[in-house]
């Protein structure tokens, strides 16, 4: 499989898988939120992981180079397969 940044093989594998799970008798909730991204019964609070401000942040430099392009020019291509490997 061809991709913007190179070659990939992909595979399909059909396999059966037994996983015995014994139930422990304890129970515990869950609430998702916006500030956490979670928070169990037992007060345990998970961080959100913000994956947008990171992307952000890592598009910030590429997107200016590419903004600077003359448009229809090869070189304003080129800097959108930059970004658009970035992005992936």
């Amino acid at each position: 499989m061809r991709r913007a940044d190179g070659y990939y093989a992909q595979f399909a594998l059909d396999a059966e898988r037994h996983l015995e799970v014994e139930p422990t008798g304890h129970a515990v909730g869950l609430d998702l939120g916006l500030t956490a991204f979670y928070t169990d019964s037992n007060g345990k609070e998970k961080e959100n992981p913000r994956f947008l401000r990171r992307s952000e942040s890592a598009l910030k430099r590429p997107g200016r180079r590419v903004s600077r392009k003359v448009k229809g020019s090869k070189n304003i291509g080129k800097g959108g397969r930059y970004v658009r490997a970035v992005l992936k």
